[in-house]
Parts: structure tokens; sequence; C-alpha cells
């Protein structure tokens, strides 16, 4: 049986209401109709709106992404020319024109300071220190966030190389690279009102961020 004629007409029920009864029945399936539509509409904008925000953090990380690559080539690039008695002056020269490095250094084969741009903090465990570690043992390049001493009065990236030659042998080429440096943009147009970029390590750790409070502080 249907609602219509559940529906029991007392002396007391007036036309307006059995009209109202009516129209509310009639339009139930395009009210549900309409909320049907409603649902799809939103769950289609939150897909555009993820998808749109994936694209555009990918494109304000290219920066980041590009000056880690451009670190590797110079590093490589420099590799055994960086020595002599102008050691330091070449990287001292590298570094003002290429700005972005806090710091160019190349370390001997026991961690010791061969040359830099800048000054370099002591650290007597240098030698055992991951990073060296596995350079030491054949590892072409390495990225890390904690190298054991604080090459920089900022927050940085250490990269670090391998670098093999005749004469000197094993020996190490690392660039100190601001985590400033490395900050997202937030230029992008498809950006929505209200949205924050941030670069991350693999392990999930920020490396750099337009805005630290919108980010979890697990993540810092």
């Amino acid at each position: 049986m249907r609602l219509f004629d559940r529906l029991r007409w007392g002396p007391a029920t007036t036309i307006r209401v059995r009209l109202g009864v009516a129209m509310a029945t009639a339009l139930l399936p395009v009210l549900l109709l309409g909320a049907g539509q409603s649902l799809l509409a939103y769950k289609r904008e939150a897909a555009d709106r993820q998808a749109v925000l994936q694209s555009a953090a990918q494109r304000s990380t290219a920066a980041a992404r590009a000056r880690m690559v451009a670190a590797g080539v110079l590093l490589e690039t420099l590799g055994p020319g960086a020595i002599g008695m102008d050691c330091s002056q070449r990287l001292t020269d590298i570094r003002q024109r290429l700005p972005g490095y806090a710091n160019l250094i190349r370390f001997d084969r026991i961690g010791r300071v061969a040359c830099s741009a800048q000054s370099v903090p002591a650290d007597a465990a240098r030698r055992d220190q991951p990073w060296f570690r596995a350079l030491a043992a054949g590892e072409r390049s390495v990225v890390t966030l904690s190298p054991g001493a604080a090459y920089a009065a900022s927050p940085s990236v250490f990269y670090a190389t391998r670098v093999d030659d005749p004469q000197t042998g094993f020996s190490v080429l690392a660039a100190v690279i601001p985590l400033s440096s490395l900050s997202p943009a937030l230029e992008e147009r498809t950006l929505p009102r209200g949205a924050e970029v941030a670069v991350i390590d693999h392990d999930g750790r920020l490396l750099s961020f337009t805005n630290a409070q919108a980010f979890p502080r697990s993540m810092k």
C-alpha cells in the first residue's frame, strides 16, 4: 500500500494539508534524485581537487628536485679537478657564481678537510659517519640531513659524492644546500585557496615547507 493510501483523512484535515502531502509524495523521487546527483557531484569535485593538488605539488617541488640534480652534476663536474693549491679559491668562486649553496667541501680519504669554500666545523668522527663510510665502501653519492656536524648556520641538506683519482686516491666532494633554497612555491594559479606545499624525504620528514603549522608534528 502506498504512503498516500495509508493516510487517514479526518474531518479536520483541510484541503491545503492534503494537497501538501500529495505534493510531497509526488516530489519525493525528485528530491532523492537531486540528493544523489549532489553526492556524485561532490565526489567528482573532490577527485578533481585531489588531482589538481597532486599536479600542482609536483610542479611546485620541481625546483627542489632540479637543485638536487644540479648539485650532483656540479660535484661530478668538479671531481678530480678540485685539488691543488687553488682548490679553496676555485670552490669559493663556484659558490659565489652559483647561489643556493652554503658550502662546497673536499674531504680526503680519512675525512680531513682538504679544501672548502667556507669554514668547516670540526668532526673527529667524520670518517665513521654513516655517509662517509658508505662512500668509502663504494657508494657513488649520499644525501643526508644528519651528516654529524652543523655544516651550515641553518638546516641544510648534505649532498656528498665519491671521487676516485689515480694520484690522490679516494676522496669526497660535498655540497651543503640550505633547506630554505628548496622551499616550494605557492605561485601556482591552479592551487586552491589556502593550500600549502611541503617537500618531504623518503622517510616522510619535512625538508621544506610554506607553512609549518599546516602539517602534522610527526613529520617534523
